[in-house]
């Protein structure tokens, strides 16, 4: 993990293993800096979705950030760890596993976009007991985990970079994708130079600066057009120059147009993303972006 001042987390996190429900969640506010050790959750996994601020995760899968609005599903036996770098709202779910089957992707490691349905779902949790027990709210928890097994994988989570300045950098964008600063203009706030800082940046996440955001902020795209945002306000405010320049990047890498996001089911999309999208056909995604520069 980065340089960052941590402050370990005290106290018992595990409650949920003492539970007699199936499924455990959690409504908690963590300040920047709070880090969790590296830690397994035997026979229980996590869910863990964030309905405010970002964290940095590292385990197995390597080092990645997990923003707003996106899920992560941590099988029981990986260790892990996390720290938060914006102060977030938890709102994770641990799900026994030895009692609910949620079928073989579940037994692996993955990203997941949240979509509105799921998310208001997670935030109605807070008006059921934990040792929920009356059939009304048992059907509601058995409804939520039919909607777990249908979000949507993804395959990109921003990586998470050790140096100290490119976390601060990438903090930033995650936090605001519409951003237009370039490298130059991160070089002054770095006090570094734009080609050193260009060469680190790739050093540190594996792809470009422009890359980088530029799948940021489709991905943001994505999601806010899934809350219902119309698609000229989503282009302008996700930093894209032009209505047509973001319909076309959004087609590139998710195979069907903005427009068309609502009237589709969320499996169906995310099994449409084209993997070329992350290699090939990403040169040509961020073009279409607004900024013009590495």
């Amino acid at each position: 993990m980065h340089t960052m001042k941590k402050q370990a987390l005290n106290g018992p996190l595990d409650l949920f293993v003492n539970s007699p429900r199936p499924v455990f969640w959690c409504n908690h506010v963590y300040p920047v800096g709070t880090w969790r050790v590296a830690h397994t959750h035997p026979g229980w996994g996590e869910l863990a979705y964030l309905e405010k601020g970002q964290i940095a995760l590292s385990g197995n899968m390597g080092r990645c950030f997990v923003p707003a609005q996106w899920a992560v599903w941590i099988p029981g036996t990986m260790a892990h760890e996390w720290v938060v770098t914006d102060t977030i709202n938890d709102r994770t779910l641990h799900i026994d596993t030895s009692k609910i089957s949620l079928g073989p992707r579940f037994e692996r490691y993955h990203a997941m976009l949240v979509t509105p349905l799921m998310r208001e779902l997670i935030l109605a949790l807070d008006t059921i007991p934990a040792n929920y027990e009356s059939e009304q709210d048992c059907r509601f928890v058995q409804f939520l985990l039919d909607r777990l097994v249908e979000l949507p994988e993804v395959e990109f989570l921003p990586s998470f970079p050790d140096d100290s300045r490119i976390v601060t950098l990438c903090t930033s964008l995650l936090s605001d994708s519409s951003s237009n600063r370039t490298l130059k203009d991160w070089g002054r706030i770095l006090c570094m130079s734009e080609r050193n800082l260009a060469r680190l940046f790739k050093k540190e996440t594996g792809v470009s600066f422009g890359r980088w955001r530029a799948r940021v902020r489709l991905y943001d795209a994505r999601r806010r057009l899934e809350r219902g945002e119309k698609v000229t306000t989503v282009a302008m405010e996700c930093g894209y120059a032009s209505l047509s320049s973001f319909i076309d990047a959004f087609k590139k890498f998710f195979g069907c147009t903005p427009g068309s996001l609502a009237c589709l089911p969320a499996g169906p999309l995310a099994r449409k993303e084209n993997k070329s999208a992350l290699s090939t056909d990403e040169d040509a995604v961020f073009s279409l972006s607004q900024d013009t520069g590495h």
